[in-house]
Formats: structure tokens, sequence, C-alpha cells
């Protein structure tokens, strides 16, 4: 419970993640890896090797995907940035030392 309370913390403005190069490299991850799954899709129905799915319900799943993780990373990653408002009083506190 205490890694989910951590975590909903890192989507308030004001805060994020320790190692934000990480965190951003793995955002360039995500969107690398989901445009290359949606080729490799393309290209496999190209070929003849069809998903048991249509195109435009692969595409809405992984624009679904490829957006949430976006926002979530980007928040996370960003003092400046969140989806959350700032602790109440986080302002003065850092205003203060």
């Amino acid at each position: 419970m205490e890694k989910l309370a951590a975590f909903w913390n890192l989507l308030r403005k004001g805060e994020e993640v320790s190692n934000v190069e990480a965190w951003k490299t793995r955002h360039m991850t995500v969107n690398a890896v989901g445009g290359f799954i949606l080729a490799l899709a393309a290209l496999g129905k190209a070929y003849g090797y069809a998903l048991p799915i249509d195109d435009d319900s692969a595409m809405a799943i992984a624009g679904g995907c490829i957006a949430v993780a976006n926002i979530v990373l980007t928040a996370i990653s960003s003092k400046r940035a969140g989806i959350l408002p700032a602790k109440p009083g986080a302002a003065d506190e850092k205003g203060s030392s």
C-alpha cells in the first residue's frame, strides 16, 4: 500500500522521480516499442499474417496505451507537470527553505 501511495504522490505537481534521466529513457522506449508493434502488425498483414483484430481496434488499443504511458511518464518525471494538484502548503514549505 505504501508503494501505491508513493506512486500517487508522484502524480502531484511539484514532485518527480529521483532518476529522471532513466524515466525519460523509458518514456522514449515506450513510444518506440508502441510504434514498432503497430508497424510489425501492418507488415505482417501485408504478408498475409493478419492479427485476429481489425485495424481500427488495434490502433485504438495501441494509441490508448501509448497515451496513458506518455501522460503518466511525463507527470512523474517533471516537477512542473502533474496530474494532481500540489499538496496544500507545499509552496510554503519550499519557499521557506
